[in-house]
Order: C-alpha cells, then sequence, then structure tokens
C-alpha cells in the first residue's frame, strides 16, 4: 500500500482556526492528519500551548481613529500584511503533493513571513523562488549557525534556533 499526499488546493473560508482543522481532516490522509493534528506522549505540551494562545487577547481599541484600520507592520525592517506569520512547520508534503512551495506561494500572498524548517521536504531553492522575495527565516533544529546558506551566492538572512531534539517522543 502507497502513501497518497492530497492534491488539494483553494481558498478557504473560515472564521477562526479551529474551524480549519476539520476541514484539513476532509483533504489530508488519516495518519499524516494524525501526526500533524497531535502531540507526543500525553498531549501536554500541545494542551498547555493552546492554553497559552488562547490566554492571549486582541482588544479592539474603542474611541480612537479607525477611519483607515490597517494589520501591517514593520518588524525587524520587513513591512508585513499582519503580524501573522507561518511558523517553521516540518515535512509540508505530509499534508500536500507540493509542500513547503505551496505553503510559501500562500505566504507571499498574504505578504507575512515565511519560517522555513530544517526538517522541509522541498529544497530551499524552490521555496525561495515560490516566496519571490517575501522576507523568510531558517529555522534550524541543529546546532545554531549565524545563517543558512544554500550556495555561496544565496543565504537566508536569520536562523532563529532551538534546542536541538534529541529523540522524537512516542505519539499516540
Amino acid at each position: 500500500m502507497s502513501y497518497q499526499t492530497s492534491s488539494a488546493e483553494g481558498p478557504v473560508d473560515f472564521i477562526n482556526t479551529y474551524d480549519l482543522e476539520p476541514m484539513a481532516q476532509k483533504v489530508i490522509p488519516k495518519a499524516a492528519f494524525g501526526y500533524i493534528a497531535s502531540g507526543a506522549e500525553d498531549t501536554f505540551t500541545l494542551r498547555e500551548n493552546i492554553r497559552a494562545f488562547n490566554h492571549k487577547l486582541i482588544v479592539p481599541h474603542t474611541l480612537c481613529d479607525v477611519e483607515n484600520p490597517s494589520t501591517e507592520i514593520e518588524f525587524d525592517g520587513d513591512k508585513l500584511s499582519s503580524p501573522i506569520i507561518l511558523a517553521p512547520v516540518a515535512a509540508h508534503k505530509l499534508a500536500n503533493v507540493q509542500g513547503e512551495v505551496a505553503s510559501a506561494k500562500g505566504v507571499h500572498e498574504f505578504g507575512s513571513l515565511y519560517t522555513t524548517s530544517s526538517y522541509s521536504t522541498v529544497d530551499l531553492p524552490e521555496i525561495s523562488q515560490a516566496l519571490q522575495g517575501t522576507p523568510h527565516w531558517f529555522h534550524s533544529g541543529l546546532p545554531c549557525r549565524p545563517r543558512c546558506c544554500y550556495s555561496q551566492s544565496h543565504c537566508w538572512p536569520y536562523t532563529p534556533c532551538s534546542a536541538p531534539v534529541s529523540w522524537p517522543g512516542p505519539r499516540q
């Protein structure tokens, strides 16, 4: 039996991020969806991340000029359409045949910041081409380097680092 990755694409209509999970479950193969949507061991970290995220509120400013509202921000010298960025996520091809290329195209269209995982399923030059100049970072789950280069002429400008993972936890 071979693994068949989804080729579904197109606009999605949603109100909040919780609406996305049931939509994804319909098009992503069951094993891949289970891996993506779950957490390691007893899912403690997953639950704590959700709790922490839900603790942050976006509070609208009242009685102030809202004639021309904007979500645009400037971050580290880059103008972004909103403070929402694509965090480093590994193995996009588990969910879609285009993998990180499709994600990069979406981030470019949205006008935000793209972060590539060191566990990407697509080569960096392909992602760069899809980004068409959109700001991007490389996230290394490996020992930190000052920048990530895939050729002598092109280096990705930032390498936010995290502690390397010694071994993957069991998934339930």
